[in-house]
């Protein structure tokens, strides 16, 4: 009889899927109902006295935990955090693209519209400010 664990002679990694999809379906299943207890929870202790609303079942606090996922992430993976990134990767495209005329045209009307730009706008950041002309003394 083999005393060792099927466990320590390969990694978890090393598994195949039919060990990991019950493990993996399992834990997602115990998280996601924990988090419905601790939505559950909260709801029915401050909504309530705080706005006099009603108390909600586990299975609302669920359908409410769907509905925050649906209207705040929409049906693809991602959320905001990859969203961002793509707009910021889209307009540094963009940028990288215009010539030296569009860009100062560029940054005039967005400076006209929302007062001083990015910080990455200013490509000169190591020259000094130009000085205004200076009239010569009058005698």
């Amino acid at each position: 009889m083999n005393s060792e664990s099927p466990w320590s002679r390969r990694g978890w990694m090393h598994k195949s899927g039919w060990v990991k999809a019950p493990v993996i379906i399992v834990v997602v299943a115990a998280v996601v109902a924990l988090f419905s207890y601790f939505v559950m929870i909260l709801w029915n202790h401050l909504i309530p006295d705080l706005f006099h609303g009603p108390l909600i079942t586990f299975w609302q606090a669920l359908g409410l935990l769907v509905l925050t996922k649906i209207l705040f992430h929409g049906f693809s993976g991602g959320g905001w955090r990859g969203r961002g990134r793509d707009w910021k990767r889209h307009w540094r495209k963009k940028w990288e693209a215009m010539t030296p005329g569009e860009r100062e045209e560029f940054k005039a009307n967005m400076q006209a519209r929302c007062g001083k730009g990015p910080s990455w706008w200013d490509t000169s950041s190591s020259a000094p400010a130009s000085t205004p002309a200076q009239e010569p003394p009058r005698s």
